[in-house]
């Protein structure tokens, strides 16, 4: 059942990389962007959902929806330019909320922070997916 859901999320988004018309005006812009975030949203509800049945594959489920969001992600910012910014996808309200930010005034811009986290997950590829695993238990309270 999670494979078959996650099997047809990733087509869905091999479509939609494929779809270069949905970006010819700015009606068509947001209903691109609307079917962009559902695919984001439906990943991450995937997981959670895996997670709480306990399915025996989760690592590999975790490891394709990874691969999924980070080329969804990388196509947005891409050539396709979809977002210049994209809008939380992980949170749900009342469930899994938004995280807010402990230290806004901080010094430091989001874009040093950024790009420190990018290079220290770079440094660590091999941990990767137990990096992610862990941050997704502890943002989703397990």
């Amino acid at each position: 059942m999670f494979t078959d859901h996650l099997l047809a999320l990733e087509n869905k988004l091999e479509g939609f990389i494929a779809d270069e018309d949905g970006l010819s005006d700015s009606d068509d812009r947001k209903e691109y962007q609307k079917i962009f975030m559902t695919i984001l949203r439906d990943s991450c509800t995937l997981v959670r959902d895996a997670e709480t049945a306990g399915v025996p594959d989760f690592d590999s489920i975790f490891s394709r929806v990874d691969r999924l969001i980070d080329k969804a992600i990388s196509f947005s910012y891409g050539d396709a330019e979809i977002y210049d910014f994209i809008p939380s996808f992980a949170h749900v309200e009342g469930h899994f909320p938004l995280l807010e930010d402990k230290f806004p005034e901080c010094t430091f811009g989001n874009g040093l922070i950024h790009s420190s986290l990018l290079h220290i997950i770079d440094i660590h590829c091999h941990q990767r997916m137990a990096f992610w695993k862990d941050f997704y238990r502890s943002f989703a309270g397990r």
